[in-house]
């Protein structure tokens, strides 16, 4: 799927933190919460991360992430 660049770094930021909320993408990308709503509704319409209230995840259903990427996912909350 051919994405515009700010859907792209939308989609890849999600994907490695899992779930960013939409002031946090309004303020890194310098554009308006209302352009990172249209932003994520449609690439949650392409089924590509899934909409929450304030924000976006990353449906892990979407794709099967590898043991090595989801070990290092959240890594400061893994360790006790």
């Amino acid at each position: 799927m051919n994405l515009p660049p700010r859907q792209q770094q939308i989609l890849e930021l999600v994907r490695e933190r899992g779930y960013v909320s939409i002031e946090e993408m309004a303020q890194l990308f310098v554009v308006t919460p209302q352009t990172i709503r249209r932003d994520i509704n449609q690439l949650a319409d392409a089924n590509l991360l899934r909409r929450y209230h304030g924000g976006a995840a990353y449906d892990s259903s979407v794709e099967n992430t590898a043991y090595a990427m989801r070990a290092d996912q959240r890594r400061d909350e893994k360790q006790r």
